[in-house]
């Protein structure tokens, strides 16, 4: 298999979870925003982490970010930025491109 291919593959399984994450957590639907809501107050994300934790509660915080920062990452970003960043980078920015017609 060639590199093409094996790129082209994992930018289409990228884009399939995505899209499939954006369905399920549409910003004009309210459930999705009861949601997001509540998992972000039940990860602590705005909060941080509570003074006096316990290792075993610090572990317990990180793995609950990693859900919703992966949900907010498939909700937000292209399928070439995800690949980017699950492959180690960081994640280029969305250039926005000008329309050519000045009518």
């Amino acid at each position: 298999m060639r590199v093409k291919d094996i790129i082209a593959g994992t930018l289409g399984f990228l884009d399939e979870r995505r899209k499939a994450y954006q369905l399920l957590f549409r910003a004009d639907m309210p459930t999705s925003n009861f949601v997001l809501t509540d998992l972000i107050d039940f990860t602590h994300w705005i909060d941080g982490v509570p003074a006096g934790a316990t290792t075993e509660e610090l572990w317990r915080l990180t793995g609950r970010q990693d859900v919703i920062r992966r949900i907010m990452q498939h909700s937000g970003l292209t399928s070439v930025q995800l690949m980017s960043l699950y492959n180690g980078g960081t994640v280029p920015p969305i250039v926005e491109q000008e329309d050519d017609d000045n009518g």
